[in-house]
């Protein structure tokens, strides 16, 4: 079995492989702590209620990677809120897309009467908040991510019912291209968090390039 000794202590390559693994893991989970999202990769069709995604924890600061394939697509999200939770949701485009300029739309029971037509069925009995997307809009370059993103729509309020809302991003003006659906504020994981977060930064890079 090949080997190297340092100091005294027999280093076999299994041990080798397992020690490089695990600097690759704290490498990656340091900076992680800091920047604190979570990633999630859109792996489904989202192009109804009855199929949205489910957003477990909507307090946790989450991003999912998303895409409006086609003219008049639209992406819903579900989530459970108890009265009085901080909801904060804001989108991002990256750079690349050009202007691809989605809006954004919170809805479900006890939220206010929406100032617009929402363009989406939202149920009779919802409210509804639509945050639409500035036409001068700020960019920022994601260092984990190599990427550059447009600022877009958003949305903070607080559930003013304990029970099920709904977010749907759709781009009325027909465009396609790709998003990036911040959730939450709260930064604070478990170590198995740190790893989904690691996962999901690789899949979001598939995404992205």
């Amino acid at each position: 079995m090949p080997f190297r000794t340092v100091r005294g202590i027999l280093f076999t390559n299994r041990m080798k492989y397992a020690l490089a693994l695990a600097a690759v893991i704290l490498f990656a989970a340091a900076p992680l702590q800091t920047h604190a999202d979570m990633i999630w990769f859109k792996d489904a069709p989202q192009d109804s209620i009855a199929t949205a995604r489910v957003i477990q924890n909507v307090t946790r600061r989450q991003r999912f990677f998303g895409r409006l394939n086609k003219k008049g697509d639209v992406d819903y999200f579900t989530f459970h809120a108890k009265q009085g939770t901080l909801l904060h949701l804001s989108l991002e485009t990256p750079a690349a897309d050009g202007k691809f300029n989605p809006d954004l739309t919170l809805f479900g029971p006890g939220l206010p009467a929406p100032k617009e037509d929402p363009t989406i069925n939202i149920g009779t009995t919802n409210g509804a908040i639509i945050a639409h997307t500035q036409t001068n809009r700020d960019h920022r370059y994601d260092q984990y991510l190599f990427t550059t993103f447009y600022e877009g729509p958003t949305i903070t309020d607080t559930a003013p019912k304990n029970t099920t809302y709904a977010i749907a991003i759709r781009n009325p003006r027909g465009g396609v291209g790709r998003y990036v659906l911040h959730i939450g504020t709260r930064t604070s994981f478990r170590w198995d968090e740190l790893l989904q977060e690691i996962v999901g930064m690789l899949k979001g890079l598939l995404r992205l390039y």
